[in-house]
């Protein structure tokens, strides 16, 4: 009787997380974090600047200086590149 009792519970929390998942909206930073880990990156040349940038960001990110971040992100990410929303 008790794993009978398991295995009801089990399903039931079962259920429980696929209604949730079901109901889950990502919001628009994790939709970007996405498109960034699949798409974005499966571009070989994409991934090569991303991947310089973030090599850079990194002491941008310690001085919080935005108008240097904001130089550095046109340097890496020219208007018209491809793959880039």
């Amino acid at each position: 009787m008790a794993e009978a009792a398991v295995e009801d519970r089990t399903r039931a929390i079962g259920e429980e997380l696929l209604a949730d998942l079901e109901r889950y909206r990502p919001r628009a930073a994790e939709r970007m974090q996405d498109w960034l880990l699949t798409d974005a990156l499966a571009d070989d040349a994409f991934r090569g600047r991303m991947l310089r940038f973030i090599d850079v960001f990194a002491t941008v990110e310690t001085t919080g200086d935005a108008e240097e971040l904001h130089r550095l992100l046109r340097e890496y990410f020219p208007p018209g590149l491809p793959h880039v929303p």
